[in-house]
């Protein structure tokens, strides 16, 4: 990992760090940060913000297609949470 960074996310390997030296508070903000890169990626939405960003789109459904793609996403990892 970077200097600057203080997380990272390999999508490959399904892994994300976090440095050891965070505070707990940081550390959780940094892996909520880590893990919405995460979800971007497999939900699709990564890709689906890339294409918008091509071209000209109304912001609102913009939004309202992201929230859509991720909402199951951060369904199933509220529930594996509260297991």
């Amino acid at each position: 990992m970077g200097d600057d960074k203080e997380g990272l996310t390999d999508l490959e390997k399904g892994q994300i760090w976090i440095l050891d030296s965070l505070s707990d508070t940081r550390a959780m903000e940094v892996l909520a940060h880590e893990v919405c890169h995460a979800l971007l990626d497999v939900s699709g939405a990564g890709f689906y913000i890339r294409q918008c960003l091509r071209k000209s789109v109304d912001g609102d459904q913009f939004e309202e297609t992201v929230i859509r793609i991720l909402a199951p996403h951060l369904s199933q990892l509220l529930e594996a949470l509260t297991k």
